[in-house]
């Protein structure tokens, strides 16, 4: 179905003819098409956005790997299609529906002025029998005074209704338009709000898959209470030494392949991927000493990791000056925090 504006009825019954002129006239074309460099303009800082992002999580999965990786990359796909679409729509916006809106006004103004619609150019009554060649002061014109009075509100009515379709059609196109350039659309496929959407149903994106405590006995809220957040050492103090003390068990990494060829466990323990994710752990260990809200649970399990791993033997600790260089080499892009728990970490084990 076509939209309709409010239809040439309504304008005629809701204002007079000098009303609709003057809110046809008071329109400005020129500023109408000008307000289509907003729309072209967002339209670029949309793009740019899209670009960066895409910057960002072509980086990130050089670091990320594994299924919470893969559903984070699909999801900004996802993001990255709809952007595309809001882009190209704020184009055709600017470049082409704004100028048509002008354009339509401008018309519906040429055609009220063509048609000498002006409100000073409505001829009174007694210049509407001038122009009809009717002279008052003739004797027939007592017993026609009625029918003259008829056909003169006849003409101040067509005027009126002449107005006011002019008024109506362009409504009808400003209608149109908003039907069909700004409706908001649904939100792509597979996304929330759309009808194809379906939320996951398993892994860490689904609706408990972050949500229960319980599994991490040091986390607030498990069911080992007793554990502290605070993970700093005897000393109280983050960055210290004892921060770093070994423990009674000993330290057996496990045996890891890459094809047919064997690794040793101390180089895949200690290879820069580790360090980097080791790092992370540390990071994440750190934080809560640093802050004065609670740990998290993702914290407190870090606490928890860190306070259980045992300390490289010596034939470990042999590899850990290659670690401490691989540390030192983590991209300069990555977090500061990381890169020096990181490279402390490695130090201070060897």
């Amino acid at each position: 179905m076509v939209a309709k504006g409010k239809g040439k009825d309504y304008y005629k019954s809701t204002y007079t003819h000098e009303q609709l002129w003057d809110m046809l006239q008071v329109g400005d074309d020129w500023r109408v098409e000008q307000a289509g460099s907003i729309w072209t303009t967002a339209a670029s800082g949309m793009k740019a956005a899209r670009e960066e992002m895409a910057v960002h999580v072509t980086t990130l999965r050089t670091q990320w790997t594994g299924a919470a990786s893969d559903e984070f990359q699909g999801r900004m796909s996802i993001v990255e299609e709809y952007s595309i679409e809001s882009e190209n729509g704020m184009k055709r916006t600017g470049e082409v529906t704004m100028p048509d809106l002008a354009g339509y006004l401008r018309s519906a103004q040429t055609d009220a002025q063509g048609a000498d619609l002006y409100p000073s150019s409505t001829e009174t009554y007694d210049e509407w029998l001038e122009s009809q060649d009717i002279d008052k002061t003739k004797p027939e014109y007592e017993t026609k005074k009625v029918q003259y009075q008829q056909q003169y509100e006849q003409y101040l009515d067509q005027r009126h209704e002449t107005m006011a379709q002019i008024v109506a059609d362009l409504g009808d196109r400003y209608a149109r338009v908003r039907e069909e350039d700004f409706a908001e659309p649904p939100p792509p496929s597979d996304m929330p709000g759309n009808t194809t959407y379906q939320a996951p149903t398993g892994g860490v994106f689904a609706d408990s898959g972050l949500s229960n405590s319980n599994d991490v006995p040091d986390a607030p809220g498990g069911s080992d209470s007793s554990v502290s957040g605070d993970t700093s050492g005897a000393d109280g103090i983050v960055g210290t030494d004892d921060d770093l003390d070994p423990v009674d068990s000993d330290w057996t990494p496990a045996r890891t392949t890459t094809s047919t060829t064997a690794v040793s466990p101390a180089a895949a323990a200690w290879s820069p991927a580790a360090v980097a994710a080791t790092s992370a752990a540390w990071a994440a260990a750190q934080e809560p000493r640093a802050s004065a809200g609670p740990a998290s649970p993702v914290r407190a399990r870090a606490c928890s990791v860190r306070r259980a791993a045992p300390r490289p033997s010596a034939a470990a600790r042999a590899t850990l000056p290659a670690a401490a260089r691989a540390a030192r080499a983590l991209p300069a892009r990555a977090p500061l925090p990381v890169r020096a728990v990181a490279v402390r970490a490695a130090d201070a084990a060897a």
